[in-house]
C-alpha cells in the first residue's frame, strides 16, 4: 500500500494564504493620497522598513505635484518650505518648466516626464507610481475597473513599465515586487500563482467573489485582473496589451531608428489602448455641489484615467532633443515640452 503524501508545513501555510487572497472580500472603498500611500504602515509604510527609506524632497514635491487634485489627493499641497524650494530651484520659468505654476492651475496631470540624473531614484519612483496606480484600480467603486470604464474583462489592466534591457527591467521589476510583498495593502491582493519573474497579478474584489464561485465548483480561479509588468522595449511583443499606465523607463536610451523598438513606435502601439480607460463622472462644483443644466439635470463630463510617464537621464538630453521630442509632442499636440537637465516636468492634460 503506498505511503500516504503529507504535505510541509510551508506548502500548508502558502495554500492557507492562498484561501485567504482568494476568499476574503471588502466593501469599504478609500484612496489614500499619494505621500500617506508611501509613508503609512497600511500601504507601502517606507520609513518603517527595517531599513527605513524617506522621499527626498525632490522625490515628494514631484509626487504632490502630479498628484495633486486627482481622486484621493484633493487636499494634498506643496509646504510653505517646499514651495521655497521649487523657487531656490528656478522652477518658477517657463526655460524651466514652470512646475509652480503648472502646480497652481486646477488642471489634473496624467503625464509626467522626469529628467533627473543617475542614482536620483527613477526606478523607486515609477515603482511608487505604479503600485498607486493598482491600489486606486483594486479601490474603484463597485470592485471592478472592467465596469467603471465599460470595457470587455477578457484582457488584464496592465501597468506597464518597459526597460530597455533584461537587466534593467530585472532591477525595475525587483523594486517594484519588494514594496508589494511587504505592503500589508496587497498582501491579500495575491497569489502564489499569480507572481512570476516580469509580472506580479492583483485580484480585484470582484475577482474575490468570482474565485468564490469557480472554487465551489471546482473551477480553475482567477490569478488577477490587474497586472504589474516590466518587459523590454519592442512594440510588437506588446500589442493587444490592455495599457492602463505606461512607463518609459530611460526613453532616451531606446533605439532612434523609427524600428518597434524605439520609443516611438512603443508610444504609438499603446496609445489605442491607453485611452480605452475613459469614464464618465458628473461635474460639481467649488462647493461639491453636482453641475446642472437649463433642464435641471446633471452635467457630466468625460475624465482620462490613463497615465503616462516618461524617466530619462540628464546625459541625454541632446539625444532626446535630436529623436524622441516628436514622440513627447504626439502625446500632448499643441504643448511644446522644454526639457533642462535635473528637472521634471508636468505636461498638462489637454483641454476639449
Amino acid at each position: 500500500m503506498p505511503r500516504k503524501k503529507f504535505k510541509s508545513m510551508k506548502s500548508l501555510v502558502d495554500d492557507l494564504k492562498n484561501d485567504i487572497a482568494l476568499s476574503s472580500t471588502k466593501t469599504n472603498i478609500f484612496i489614500p493620497d499619494i505621500i500617506t500611500f508611501c509613508n503609512s504602515k497600511k500601504y507601502l509604510g517606507l520609513p518603517l522598513l527595517s531599513n527605513p527609506v524617506l522621499l527626498y524632497p525632490a522625490q515628494q514635491i514631484m509626487l504632490k505635484a502630479f498628484y495633486r487634485g486627482s481622486l484621493g489627493n484633493e487636499n494634498l499641497t506643496l509646504t510653505e518650505e517646499e514651495i521655497q524650494l521649487c523657487k531656490e530651484w528656478g522652477l518658477t520659468s517657463e526655460d524651466k518648466g514652470n512646475v509652480l505654476d503648472k502646480y497652481y492651475n486646477n488642471t489634473i496631470f496624467r503625464e509626467l516626464v522626469l529628467v533627473w540624473g543617475r542614482r536620483s531614484g527613477k526606478d523607486f519612483l515609477s515603482s511608487i507610481i505604479a503600485l498607486y496606480e493598482a491600489m486606486r484600480l483594486l479601490e474603484c467603486e463597485g470592485g471592478d475597473p472592467y465596469a467603471i470604464y465599460n470595457i470587455s474583462s477578457a484582457n488584464a489592466i496592465t501597468i506597464l513599465t518597459i526597460a530597455t534591457a533584461r537587466d534593467q527591467a530585472g532591477l525595475a521589476f525587483k523594486e517594484m515586487k519588494e514594496k508589494l510583498l511587504y505592503s500589508p495593502y496587497f498582501e491579500d491582493k495575491f497569489v502564489k500563482e499569480g507572481i512570476d519573474g516580469s509580472a506580479v497579478y492583483l485580484l480585484t474584489p470582484k475577482d474575490k467573489e468570482d474565485n468564490k464561485k469557480f472554487k465551489a465548483k471546482k473551477l480553475p480561479t482567477k490569478k488577477g485582473s490587474i497586472v504589474l509588468e516590466v518587459g523590454h522595449s519592442n512594440s510588437d511583443s506588446l500589442l493587444g496589451k490592455g495599457v492602463f499606465v505606461l512607463i518609459l523607463d530611460e526613453v532616451a536610451s531606446y533605439k532612434q531608428t523609427g524600428s518597434s523598438s524605439s520609443g516611438e513606435r512603443i508610444y504609438e502601439a499603446l496609445s489605442p489602448s491607453l485611452n480605452t480607460y475613459v469614464r464618465s463622472v458628473y461635474v460639481k462644483d467649488k462647493d461639491n455641489n453636482f453641475v446642472l443644466d437649463e433642464q435641471g439635470k446633471q452635467i457630466s463630463k468625460l475624465v482620462y484615467d490613463r497615465k503616462s510617464l516618461a524617466f530619462l537621464l540628464q546625459e541625454a538630453k541632446k539625444v532626446y532633443f535630436g529623436n524622441c521630442l516628436v514622440m513627447i509632442q504626439k502625446w500632448q499636440k499643441d504643448y511644446l515640452v522644454d526639457f533642462q537637465p535635473g528637472l521634471f516636468l508636468l505636461n498638462i492634460q489637454k483641454k476639449a
